[in-house]
């Protein structure tokens, strides 16, 4: 079968983005006088943003300048049965990320980060990731694996209207959510008050 002349064969992560790890210390410790902000993986889950106040100063014992995320970067945790990434918004200065997780940064135009967003997040992919974890207890995808996995990258205007037709998506599914738990409250609050006056 011909292939699609507007369809490029996949292409490794590592040729479309810049990779880096986090910082994972043998021990992670607080340091109440640091001056970095270590953004590990339980401020991502199930948070639509970061709370960046409450992240904690590790301390530090090499430079982390390599580990510092900025804005529009992905994160991404490489546990093997929960492989998600992330977008990042306006982080402050000086914040670094911690663990097992991969800084993402889209090439400047080759990739767009909100397409890398998708893409990384489509349930085929993470399909794809589980079957390359390595581990028995706790399984994650080593760091060479991730920077060699293929990515199907569209020309960079397709890959803009993907991402930004996935961000509305997004936005709509949260403001969903927030209108059915403002239903259920109102629901709850009337037959309350049904349930006071009989």
């Amino acid at each position: 079968m011909p292939r699609n002349p507007r369809t490029s064969p996949p292409l490794p992560l590592e040729q479309v983005a810049s990779i880096r790890s986090g910082y994972a210390p043998r021990r992670l410790d607080a340091d109440p006088f640091g001056t970095y902000r270590g953004l590990q993986a339980r401020d991502l889950a199930g948070a639509d943003e970061v709370q960046w106040s409450r992240l904690m100063t590790p301390r530090v014992d090499a430079d982390p300048a390599r580990h510092e995320v900025h804005d529009g970067d992905l994160v991404v945790s490489l546990r093997g049965t929960s492989v998600r990434a992330w977008r990042i918004a306006s982080p402050p200065e000086r914040t670094i990320v911690v663990g097992q997780l991969a800084i993402v940064s889209a090439r400047a135009g080759i990739a767009d980060s909100g397409y890398l967003l998708w893409y990384l997040n489509h349930p085929t992919t993470v399909a794809r990731f589980q079957l390359l974890a390595k581990g028995s207890s706790l399984s994650f995808v080593p760091m060479s694996e991730f920077r060699r996995f293929p990515v199907a990258l569209p020309p960079l205007a397709v890959q803009l209207q993907v991402g930004r037709a996935s961000a509305l998506a997004e936005s709509e599914r949260r403001l969903l959510n927030e209108l059915g738990a403002l239903r259920r409250q109102l629901t709850d609050a009337q037959l309350l008050r049904v349930a006071e006056t009989r």
